[in-house]
Protein backbone atom coordinates (compact mmCIF):
# COMPACT_ATOMS: atom_id res chain seq x y z
CA UNK A 1 0.00 0.00 0.00
CA UNK A 2 0.98 3.57 -0.86
CA UNK A 3 -0.16 6.51 0.81
CA UNK A 4 0.68 10.08 -0.74
CA UNK A 5 -0.50 13.93 0.95
CA UNK A 6 0.09 16.89 0.21
CA UNK A 7 -0.46 20.27 1.52
CA UNK A 8 -1.00 22.95 -0.33
CA UNK A 9 -0.40 26.83 1.37
CA UNK A 10 -0.54 30.01 0.02
CA UNK A 11 2.88 31.33 1.45
CA UNK A 12 6.26 32.72 -0.16
CA UNK A 13 8.74 29.83 0.18
CA UNK A 14 11.39 31.95 2.07
CA UNK A 15 8.54 32.84 4.66
CA UNK A 16 8.16 28.69 5.00
CA UNK A 17 11.73 28.31 5.49
CA UNK A 18 12.14 30.84 7.99
CA UNK A 19 9.45 29.21 10.27
CA UNK A 20 11.00 25.62 9.62
CA UNK A 21 14.24 26.80 10.36
CA UNK A 22 13.12 28.61 13.99
CA UNK A 23 14.38 26.17 15.88
CA UNK A 24 14.18 27.50 19.17
CA UNK A 25 10.60 28.59 18.72
CA UNK A 26 9.29 25.31 17.51
CA UNK A 27 10.99 22.20 18.62
CA UNK A 28 9.18 22.76 21.94
CA UNK A 29 5.71 22.25 20.40
CA UNK A 30 7.34 19.45 17.96
CA UNK A 31 8.68 17.00 20.24
CA UNK A 32 7.20 15.56 23.17
CA UNK A 33 9.33 16.84 26.69
CA UNK A 34 10.98 19.22 25.50
CA UNK A 35 10.82 22.26 28.05
CA UNK A 36 13.05 25.22 26.46
CA UNK A 37 16.08 25.36 23.18
CA UNK A 38 18.87 28.14 23.53
CA UNK A 39 21.50 28.72 20.31
CA UNK A 40 25.04 28.63 21.48
CA UNK A 41 26.48 29.33 17.69
CA UNK A 42 25.60 30.08 14.56
CA UNK A 43 23.42 31.32 12.14
CA UNK A 44 20.54 28.96 12.72
CA UNK A 45 20.46 26.95 9.18
CA UNK A 46 24.65 26.67 8.46
CA UNK A 47 27.03 23.72 9.57
CA UNK A 48 28.10 24.32 12.48
CA UNK A 49 24.95 25.66 14.76
CA UNK A 50 24.82 24.51 17.62
CA UNK A 51 21.74 24.78 20.38
CA UNK A 52 21.55 23.07 23.58
CA UNK A 53 18.19 21.42 24.62
CA UNK A 54 16.63 21.55 27.82
CA UNK A 55 13.69 18.75 28.42
CA UNK A 56 11.40 18.43 31.15
CA UNK A 57 12.09 18.09 34.83
CA UNK A 58 10.83 14.75 36.56
CA UNK A 59 10.41 15.06 40.10
CA UNK A 60 14.00 14.64 41.60
CA UNK A 61 15.38 14.33 38.75
CA UNK A 62 18.06 16.87 37.27
CA UNK A 63 17.08 18.58 34.29
CA UNK A 64 18.05 16.33 31.24
CA UNK A 65 20.22 18.38 28.83
CA UNK A 66 20.87 17.64 25.10
CA UNK A 67 23.30 19.25 22.78
CA UNK A 68 22.50 19.58 19.02
CA UNK A 69 24.76 20.52 16.01
CA UNK A 70 23.39 21.47 12.31
CA UNK A 71 26.18 19.35 10.03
Amino acid sequence: MKIVASETMAIELEEMFSFLVDFESNLRHWADGVAEVKKLAGDGVSAGTRYTIYGRRAPLQPRPRWTYEVT
